[in-house]
C-alpha cells in the first residue's frame, strides 16, 4: 500500500520508457567559433601620416584602404582634416568601398607630383568617394584617379595632377570590361597630360569606351 505522505513524481515511468539525463535540461555551454566579419566594416582615418600604421579600425589612409580591401563593402570615414602627403602609391581599391571625406576644402590627398597616381579602382570594383581634394598625382595616366571599374565621385575637387600620357585628372579605361564614372558636384580643373605623338589627350578626363555621367559637375 502506498504511503500517502511519500512525495510522488508528477510523471510515472513505465517499463520501456527512455529516460534522459537531467543534465540535458540545464543550461549548456558550447564553444563558439570566433569569426571575423567579412563585410560592412567601418574604418577611420585618424592620422594624416602615410606609413600604413594603424590598430584595428583606426589608422592612416593607407591602413584603412588595406583593411577595406580585405572586407568588401566597407566604409572609410575621416576623423582628421588637413593634407595627407603620400610617400608612394596607395593600395588599389580592390573591393567595393565607400570613402566619406570631410569636404574638399577640409581634406586633401596629395601625391606630391610624383610618378604615381593617387587612387586606382580595380576591375569589377565599385568605389564611391566624396568630400576630398585630390592633387599632385602623376605617372603615365590617371594622375588623380585611374578607373577600371565603377567610380562615383561626389563633391570632390580634382586639380593639379599631371601625367605623361592621358587623363591628367581622371582616366577611365578597361580593355576587357565596361567602366563608368559619375561626377556629382565635382570640380575638375588645372590638370594636364603631356602625351606623345598619336596617343595623348584628356588633360582633365580621358575616357576610352566608357560611360561618363556628370549630372551636376
Amino acid at each position: 500500500m502506498d504511503d500517502p505522505c511519500r512525495p510522488r513524481s508528477l510523471f510515472r515511468r513505465r517499463r520501456g520508457d527512455v529516460v534522459r539525463s537531467r543534465r540535458g535540461f540545464g543550461p549548456r555551454l558550447e564553444r563558439v567559433e570566433e569569426r571575423l566579419l567579412l563585410s560592412g566594416n567601418t574604418y577611420y582615418v585618424s592620422s594624416l601620416a602615410d606609413t600604413g600604421s594603424g590598430v584595428g579600425p583606426f589608422g592612416d589612409l593607407r591602413h584603412a584602404i588595406t583593411q577595406a580591401d580585405l572586407n568588401p563593402g566597407s566604409t572609410i570615414d575621416f576623423q582628421v582634416t588637413g593634407t595627407i602627403r603620400l610617400s608612394n602609391a596607395l593600395p588599389d581599391l580592390s573591393a567595393d568601398v565607400t570613402i566619406n571625406g570631410p569636404g574638399a576644402a577640409a581634406l586633401t590627398v596629395n601625391g606630391g607630383s610624383s610618378n604615381f597616381g593617387v587612387f586606382k579602382v580595380d576591375d569589377h570594383v565599385t568605389a564611391s568617394i566624396s568630400g576630398l581634394t585630390v592633387t599632385g598625382g602623376g605617372g603615365d595616366a590617371g594622375g588623380g584617379f585611374y578607373d577600371s571599374g565603377t567610380l562615383n565621385l561626389t563633391n570632390c575637387t580634382i586639380s593639379g595632377n599631371s601625367v605623361g600620357r592621358v587623363g591628367g585628372g581622371i582616366v577611365i579605361y578597361n580593355r576587357q570590361h565596361s567602366t563608368s564614372l559619375t561626377l556629382t558636384g565635382c570640380t575638375v580643373s588645372g590638370n594636364s597630360a603631356s602625351g606623345n605623338p598619336g596617343n595623348s589627350g584628356g588633360g582633365g578626363i580621358d575616357a576610352v569606351g566608357s560611360l561618363l555621367s556628370a549630372p551636376s559637375s
